[in-house]
């Protein structure tokens, strides 16, 4: 049970010691980009991910550094949803 452990916590260590350098690499481009505005183009089937939430809090990064966002959301996913259920329907 003890050799588990130290398992989980040196792949927990790990993990965290990525997300840092992976932080630290990122943040050497916030000057350049500060006070710019990124425009993201996000698909609806981005919206209906499970992930979007951490897309949602990547932005909110962004904009605690600084760096304005403008979205622009895209319905095609849900319009050929849409599209199929009527088709489905009138057959």
């Amino acid at each position: 049970m003890g050799e588990d452990s130290n398992k989980a916590t040196r792949s927990t260590h790990i993990a965290m010691h990525e997300r840092l350098t992976h932080f630290r690499e990122i943040l050497r481009y916030v000057p350049r980009f500060r006070d710019r505005v990124f425009v993201i183009a996000v698909d609806g089937a981005v919206v209906e991910d499970d992930n979007f939430p951490n897309l949602l809090l990547d932005i909110a990064l962004l904009r605690s550094l600084s760096i304005r966002v403008a979205l622009v959301h895209g319905a095609a996913h849900q319009i050929r949803r849409y599209a199929s259920l009527i088709k489905n329907h009138r057959s």
